[in-house]
């Protein structure tokens, strides 16, 4: 039996954060008890092909999936767990913004199966989360892990942003020290990225430069070791035993299935997406894998899949295998003196025979495996 993971998106929100470039709909709830009915259709149709597999991860993201009553995300993971068995130590996760939930919901949540609770934190001041168009107060995430640890969910995660507008680096400090005195678990920590088709991209930002942003990153990633969260990917870290099972299954290229409205999937060696488009999605009765609301469909050649072990290993501090790497490489010596560059340059160590990126490599990282790529075809 095969495990698999299960992506639900919930494409509702209050308002749209002025950085966020994920499918979510302001103001559209009134369709939310609709949405949630195809969604399980969805899992009842997708379940036919998943016979041999079995969950060991269920992740339910946004938008906001607070917004809804817990009682129909409840069902909705009701639906999934049925649909495609689950397993004793299933990680179920819901995503929350702080100023949407209570101690109520985090009771319903649990009685469903949720085990973990990711909550968008962002930031220790509340004028920088007004800046940026977050909906709630710092002290709201002080109580939102107080009320999931009430309700005995223990597994708590928190996100936090670095590289916002008018940001200093001690607001990262404060927001960490009072949520781990708190007892989270986890922590994300995502630099700001100005995407196209955001509020953000039209405006004029006094935003630190590289350099700054490159010295928060790494007094991060200090300050959260110091306080025993390892750092085991580019933006995570945790108190040992706590990763996110879901997201490290993106890294390590397993099956999950996406439900939902731009929610992606990696199945049977297959990349593909659901359409952005709410209305489509309620309007559509065909789910199974052959249907043409799954769009971007790709199967993954040997080679592509080589390309993305390398890729997504590096991300992880668990690195990817040097004899993998120089089997791969059509000019080994080449790729030798690479190898010994990083390490001189303190980009990276190697470890067990495994290549890893060092806090300083993570921040180049996409230039790093880009090299590495371009030496793949040498």
């Amino acid at each position: 039996m095969n495990n698999l993971g299960v992506y639900i998106h919930i494409p509702f929100c209050v308002q749209k954060c002025l950085y966020c470039d994920f499918y979510s709909l302001p103001g559209a709830l009134d369709k939310a008890k609709e949405y949630i009915d195809k969604a399980c259709g969805q899992s009842e149709q997708l379940s036919a092909f998943c016979r041999d597999r079995v969950c060991d991860s269920i992740y339910v993201g946004g938008g906001t999936p607070s917004i809804l009553p817990p009682e129909e995300i409840s069902r909705l993971i009701g639906t999934v767990r049925r649909c495609f068995g689950a397993t004793e130590t299933c990680e179920i996760t819901v995503e929350c913004n702080p100023g949407t939930v209570s101690r109520e919901s985090f009771e319903v949540y649990k009685s469903c199966g949720v085990n973990r609770i990711s909550l968008g934190v962002q930031s220790y001041r509340d004028e920088t989360l007004a800046r940026i168009g977050r909906i709630h107060r710092f002290s709201d995430a002080l109580d939102a892990v107080d009320a999931a640890h009430a309700a005995g969910i223990g597994n708590v995660s928190c996100d936090l942003m670095y590289a916002l507008p008018g940001q200093t680096e001690r607001e990262i400090v404060d927001a960490f020290e009072r949520l781990s005195a708190r007892g989270i678990r986890h922590v994300s920590l995502y630099g700001l990225k100005i995407e196209e088709n955001t509020p953000f991209a039209g405006m004029k930002l006094r935003l630190p430069d590289e350099e700054e942003q490159a010295k928060t990153y790494l007094s991060s990633v200090a300050l959260f070791e110091k306080h025993g969260f390892y750092q085991y990917e580019i933006s995570n870290f945790a108190v040992r035993g706590y990763e996110s099972r879901h997201n490290l299954r993106y890294w390590n290229r397993e099956e999950y299935l996406g439900i939902g409205p731009a929610a992606h999937s990696f199945f049977d060696g297959v990349r593909f997406c659901s359409g952005r488009d709410l209305e489509g999605y309620l309007a559509n009765g065909d789910f199974t894998l052959s249907s043409p609301f799954y769009v971007e469909k790709e199967r993954i050649s040997q080679k592509e899949a080589r390309e993305e072990e390398l890729m997504l290993s590096l991300r992880l501090t668990s690195g990817y295998s040097l004899d993998l790497l120089y089997a791969n490489t059509a000019n080994r010596k080449q790729c030798e003196l690479y190898v010994h560059q990083l390490m001189r340059s303190g980009l990276a160590v190697v470890s067990d025979g495994r290549l890893i990126l060092t806090p300083e490599g993570m921040l180049v990282s996409n230039s790093v495996i880009s090299d590495l790529l371009l030496l793949y075809g040498a």
